[in-house]
């Protein structure tokens, strides 16, 4: 179940347009861990992230494809489980394992919202991408994850 205290102080996201562009800055995510010893599941929360839409248009211009890239920071993990103490060790995944979630107040209406924006300023290329998506080319969806091999 999410923190309401944490989803209730979220900063509403703004809302950035350039080109076939669309970035969400000032996301909260959640992100969440098991702890190997008593298996309380952790819940960490990490503000200035990012969500970039994008309407990626081939050099051609014949495709047109969806892209929504979810990039936000590394949580600070803690050094004890808050239930039974154990150390940072007892961290499956180090907060890696499962993507992270966005909450927070407005963000999925700035997110409909920007999807109608890009679709009424390039109607043209948002009908070639929602083509492309009906014959089973899917939207390029991922997490720009900073984990690996970096600390903080």
């Amino acid at each position: 179940m999410a923190d309401l205290g944490n989803f209730a102080t979220a900063p509403v996201p703004d809302v950035l347009f350039t080109n076939h562009t669309a970035s969400l800055v000032g996301v909260r995510y959640q992100h969440y861990d098991q702890c190997s010893r008593c298996g309380t599941t952790v819940s960490l929360y990490t503000d200035d992230g990012a969500i970039i839409l994008s309407l990626d248009v081939s050099c051609s211009g014949k495709t047109v494809l969806w892209s929504c890239v979810h990039d936000m920071p590394r949580p600070v993990i803690p050094e004890h489980c808050p239930n039974c103490r154990a150390g940072a060790w007892a961290y499956h995944n180090a907060f890696t394992h499962r993507d992270p979630t966005y909450v927070g107040n407005g963000v999925s209406d700035a997110l409909a919202d920007a999807y109608s924006h890009l679709r009424a300023t390039y109607p043209a290329c948002a009908q070639l991408a929602d083509k492309a998506v009906h014959l089973g080319r899917s939207r390029t969806s991922y997490v720009r994850r900073p984990y690996a091999g970096t600390a903080g």
